[in-house]
């Protein structure tokens, strides 16, 4: 299905392009030369716009323990000039193809201090096993030595 771009092809001058959707990202390839042209917006491709907050919510005081404990800065990108959300390490959608619950998939465990560029940035891809790994470690070593 041929989709008219926004803007010629950079490599080709091309008008025409596919639509293809690579985790949950609508990319835009030129059928000229068959390389990607630009990553389209949903409110331009049409599909439903997707939001952070319309997912479920978690709970203001949840929210507040994992702001604090994450020391107010993401996770990911450790910028704290940013307003940040509250993202999963394991995404709800990984999360659920492996047989998570609800419960196991919003514990404080699986939440992480992130912007929103970072939280975006994940899709419906968990972290690295090696980053996972990383952040329990410092968890780990800040509750040894707050006790």
């Amino acid at each position: 299905m041929s989709y008219a771009m926004r803007e010629p092809c950079k490599h080709c001058g091309g008008t025409e392009g596919r639509l293809d959707t690579r985790n949950g990202q609508d990319c835009v390839f030129c059928i000229g030369c068959n390389r990607l042209s630009y990553n389209a917006p949903r409110a331009e491709t049409g599909r439903e716009v997707r939001r952070l907050r319309t997912r479920p919510d978690v709970k203001p005081g949840v929210r507040a323990r994992i702001l604090e404990r994450d020391n107010g800065t993401c996770v990911l990108c450790h910028r704290s000039d940013v307003p940040l959300d509250v993202g999963h390490l394991i995404s709800v959608d990984a999360g659920r193809k492996a047989g998570l619950t609800d419960a196991e998939l919003y514990d404080g465990e699986n939440l992480a201090a992130m912007c929103a560029s970072c939280n975006s940035g994940l899709s419906s891809r968990p972290v690295s096993l090696r980053f996972a790994v990383a952040l329990l470690r410092s968890r780990i070593a800040h509750r040894e030595v707050a006790a």
